[in-house]
């Protein structure tokens, strides 16, 4: 059977089963909140503003690792249902050899991967084109707010004094006064540090944004850098859900391995490596691990240099230090290959000798 056939079964699949349009519903939500929170807070001059050319990139960074979660969460019901519901051997009976069913169960991991790539970069195209259609978003120029003169503070002790003297002066007893000016102290004692904690926040420095240009083009060479690179790491983890849902046939059990070693495991064999090894032997190992290596390429520095460029302005304003990437295409780009090469082969070999 032709790869145009067996793609076109299981798009059939796919967009017929109602899991599939939640979780990318759900993503696309979320992805809204996020992308408009950045909009908003940009608009403040509290975060960097959402504008082009860099809202892919920034897309990437908000997201991280959440856009893997549920791409991993779709494949592995869709992947798992085929056993469970015994079509995975029907389709064999009614033609398909195992290496061609295998390869459409592979065409439909991608598939969905690239699905869930793109939704995030589409809804911030999206957010950042109805940003420049309601208006520019202004460069963060906000000034420290000015400490209260002395004159103000003696007038506020003064009042404070009085106030305090005529409250005394209508108590009875001597345990009520003493309540009573306990309480006026501690009130007294937190306004002060309520107001030396205003002045504190208004002496740090504020992050000085460069301005957005309207004539900037929603998508730059950078943005699909970062786009593929993205798409590569969602791939892989597409790889590693493919195949534990294909050796372990179970939905609940699928998931809840990927999830250990996505937000434990690997984090574990580093601390391991540290404890009984060294910390030297750590930094080496741990950066080919699965997660670590599939994380790299959706990292948007490593692409979109005018991203990058921007970053460094923004942390000279606050006197931060630059901004700095590794750009080693080996690592960003063979050691992700050679993880879903891995994940493949190991799933097709055990495959083709087990029994449906």
């Amino acid at each position: 059977m032709k790869i145009g056939s067996l793609i076109g079964i299981e798009y059939l699949k796919t967009v017929k089963r109602r899991a599939f349009w939640v979780a990318l519903a759900f993503l696309a939500f979320l992805s809204t909140v996020a992308m408009g929170s950045e909009l908003m807070g940009g608009r403040r001059g509290v975060s960097a503003p959402l504008v082009a050319p860099y809202s892919w990139a920034m897309a990437a960074g908000e997201m991280g690792p959440m856009p893997a979660f549920f791409l991993a969460l779709t494949i592995v019901m869709l992947v798992t249902s085929e056993f469970s519901w015994r079509t995975a051997r029907q389709n064999v009976i009614d033609g398909l050899s195992k290496e061609q069913f295998f390869t459409a169960k592979w065409l439909m991991a991608t598939m969905v991967a690239l699905a869930f790539t793109i939704v995030p970069f589409a809804v911030a195209t999206g957010v950042t084109i109805y940003g420049r259609v309601t208006g520019a978003t202004p460069t963060s120029t906000l000034a420290p707010s000015s400490a209260p003169s002395s004159a103000e503070q003696a007038a506020t002790h003064a009042a404070f004094a009085d106030s305090t003297r005529k409250a005394l002066a209508t108590v009875r007893t001597a345990t009520d006064s003493q309540r009573v000016l306990v309480s006026r102290q501690a009130d007294s004692t937190q306004a002060a540090l309520r107001q030396a904690l205003r002045d504190a926040r208004a002496q740090r420095p504020r992050a000085v944004y460069p301005p957005p240009d309207p004539g900037a083009p929603l998508v730059s060479l950078g943005d699909l850098k970062v786009f593929a690179g993205f798409f590569l790491g969602s791939l892989g983890f597409a790889a590693m859900a493919f195949m534990l849902a294909m050796l372990l046939r179970s939905t609940g059990g699928a998931i809840g391995v990927f999830m250990l070693y996505f937000a434990f495991l690997e984090q574990m064999i580093g601390l391991l490596l540290r404890r009984f090894g060294s910390a030297d032997l750590a930094n080496k190992v741990v950066p080919y691990l699965p997660v670590n290596a599939l994380r790299g390429p959706t990292n948007p520095n490593v692409w979109h240099e005018a991203h990058v460029e921007r970053l460094n302005a923004v942390a000279a304003s606050l006197g931060q230090a630059r901004v700095t990437a590794d750009a080693d295409m080996m690592k960003l780009v063979g050691l992700p290959l050679a993880w879903i090469g891995v994940f493949v082969l190991v799933t097709f070999l055990v495959f083709r000798k087990r029994d449906l």
